[in-house]
């Protein structure tokens, strides 16, 4: 259980900052033209982001700043945007959405909701309660912690790594390292420890409401009845979504970034940019170097939303000029973002650099053959167009992939049927919005195709090895099947106004169903188990090197071994150890892991080294009287017998 006070204190600083940030956006309905509730829930959207901006601003320009500053820093800022914005926000005209509490339809609504936050909210609280048991996030929790303990944005481990091969490098870009730097300078702060991570778990479950909220701000830029709910609804659905609250995975700080990012898009494509004036273009910038720090995979996700929208804007004859210098300053954004890659790129060329992948570190090893038959056995038959197609569809039994085509399919079928579209359909939503969700999830099923792959970037693979490399193709399909019951029930309505009843029966009854199926499937998928895996296996490293000489260093083979250690511990396929995994002499081997003053070594068991076999020569010296074995499943730990001393 947490007993630190860091989790409280976190949180009223996160929301005296979302309080601050909805002021701010409620006073810019110009630069973010949605409905009053919809602005609200972009800015709850973008307090983590604007955390993390703020403490790497802050890094950047007051280098070594008091650990104490960084932890109140977005509680302070919070309070500044509502001073600030407070007063101009009482002149400000905003139209709320009034509530008819004898409509059948809102209590629908809010039972679905009730049933949805009775299944999320006790996960949410469970797993804020948990240890990390996630390797990649607790490489980043330990990049975290290095960059706090220097308070520099230079000295953040970036791309390149560390030279002394305790992290590898990062191709993800600082953004969610500064988010989680916010959490864990709160717990330095309150003297909560180094290995204190209790808010920055309560951080990873942030970005759920984030993503929640994220979506919730899109629908209301379609201005459909009924679409917020339907697609909260439909969102929580998608794939590997448990993994956020569970492991800690980025994917809710990052497919947030890329919906605040349609959310605005199509909130000024709605009003045919007629909005899309100056105040318009640093939001834009912000926007695309938030969507491309997300992940690295937003190096092509974001082009794959910022093209159809401008093509769709031009081609629907709106102001050119207008929907150029959008599209031009979210670009803008985007380099921004991808300065890092960019500089690998000019370095290595290499988009990753040469100290990400593992691949590149062991190519031309012992160890490299071993690598890609793992790689190429996860895959499967997924290299296969017909196979990742069938596997695709089978992670959530068609909902809503396949029912995304279906909509796409019907809704063709009634626009064709249409000789002349009305302007109306686009005022009501159910025209331009339908076509950027249609082209948006067209796109990324174009992705999963494997239309862009190139060169050793095999993404639509990716989506095979990673499944979490496919969550945002389940995410378009979701917001798609959500426009299509909503835009359905809209026309219905519109069409046969006697009828007005059977289509409000209709769509209550399609937010009861999908309330009902999503309760179902998190019910079945989010499941409540230990996530101790990490602590256990370092608690037992802990004591079998702490008698050991205080030079000494852990070899590890998982990145996730780092955190949780209290003796240093280094990264086998670190670029900066390439030296041992090019070694073929077991010998010289021992040698040079003295020479590192390496006395322990972790391996995963069915990882690498172990796909090189027993006649490897890192095998061979671990398996001679030099070290001894200690079984921590699925963890081997290796005591080096009599280390020497370090020089």
């Amino acid at each position: 259980m947490v007993t630190s006070l860091a989790p409280a204190a976190y949180s009223v600083g996160q929301i005296l900052l979302a309080s601050g940030l909805s002021c701010a956006a409620l006073a810019m309905p110009r630069a973010l033209p949605l409905p009053g509730w919809g602005r609200i829930a972009f800015a709850i959207a973008s307090t983590p982001f604007a955390t993390a901006s703020l403490l790497l601003g802050l890094t950047l320009l007051a280098p070594g700043l008091p650990v104490g500053l960084l932890a109140l820093a977005p509680a302070m800022a919070g309070v500044v945007l509502l001073a600030c914005c407070w007063r101009r926000l009482r002149f400000a005209r905003m139209r709320m959405p009034s509530v008819d509490w004898r409509d059948p339809l809102l209590w629908a609504l809010l039972a679905s909701l009730a049933v949805l936050l009775f299944v999320i909210a006790p996960r949410l609280l469970f797993y804020a309660q948990q240890p990390t048991g996630n390797s990649d996030s607790l490489q980043y929790l330990a990049q975290t912690r290095h960059l706090l303990s220097h308070r520099s944005f230079f000295a953040i481990a970036g791309i390149d790594g560390l030279a002394d091969a305790s992290l590898r490098g990062d191709a993800h870009g600082a953004l969610w390292i500064g988010y989680n730097a916010s959490a864990l300078a709160m717990s330095s702060f309150l003297g909560a420890g180094p290995f204190d991570e209790s808010a920055a778990r309560l951080g990873f479950q942030a970005t759920v409401l984030a993503y929640l909220c994220s979506g919730i701000a899109l629908a209301s830029a379609t201005r459909l009845r009924g679409m917020a709910a339907l697609t909260i609804l439909m969102i929580v659905t998608v794939p590997q979504l448990p993994g956020i609250s569970i492991g800690g995975d980025r994917d809710g700080f990052r497919l947030a970034a890329l919906l605040l990012l349609c959310a605005f898009l199509m909130a000024h494509a709605q009003h045919r940019l007629r909005d899309a004036g100056l105040a318009a273009v640093p939001l834009a910038v912000v926007l695309g170097s938030w969507a491309l720090q997300g992940h690295a995979l937003a190096l092509v996700l974001v082009p794959l939303i910022v093209a159809p929208w401008l093509l769709l804007s031009l081609s629907r004859g709106q102001p050119a000029f207008k929907a150029i210098a959008l599209a031009a300053a979210v670009a803008c954004g985007f380099g921004l973002g991808a300065l890092h890659v960019a500089a690998a790129y000019m370095e290595t060329g290499s988009l990753t650099g040469d100290n990400v992948d593992s691949a590149k570190v062991i190519a031309g090893t012992v160890y490299a053959q071993g690598h890609a038959a793992r790689e190429t056995a996860r895959i499967g038959e997924g290299s296969v167009l017909a196979s990742r197609l069938r596997i695709s569809f089978a992670r959530d039994g068609g909902w809503p992939s396949a029912a995304a085509f279906a909509v796409i399919a019907i809704a063709a079928f009634a626009w064709f049927r249409r000789r002349t579209p009305s302007r109306r359909d686009d005022e009501e939503g159910a025209g331009m919005a339908g076509l950027l969700l249609t082209a948006w999830f067209l796109c990324q099923s174009l992705l999963l195709a494997g239309a862009f792959d190139a060169g050793r970037y095999k993404l639509s693979d990716w989506t095979v090895l990673n499944p979490r490399y496919a969550m945002q193709w389940y995410l378009f399909a979701a917001l798609v099947v959500a426009w299509g019951v909503a835009a359905g029930a809209a026309a219905r309505a519109r069409l046969l106004p006697h009828q007005r009843p059977v289509a409000t029966a209709i769509l209550g009854g399609a937010v009861v169903a999908a309330a009902l199926l999503a309760a179902g499937r998190l019910g079945g998928s989010w499941l409540y188990h230990p996530t101790n895996g990490y602590v256990l296996l370092s608690a037992k490293l802990n004591a079998l090197t702490d008698a050991l000489p205080p030079g000494c260093r852990t070899l590890s083979e998982d990145t996730g071994v780092n955190f949780y250690a209290r003796r240093p511990v280094v990264q086998l396929y670190s670029k900066y150890l390439r030296e041992l995994v090019q070694e073929t002499d077991k010998d010289a081997l021992l040698r040079k892991l003295d020479r590192q003053n390496v006395c322990a070594v972790v391996l995963y068991n069915g990882l690498y080294i172990d796909m090189a076999g027993p006649g490897s020569p890192l095998s061979q010296v671990l398996a001679s009287p030099a070290f001894q074995l200690n079984d921590a499943a699925p963890w081997r730990i290796y005591i080096r017998n009599d280390p020497p001393a370090a020089p």
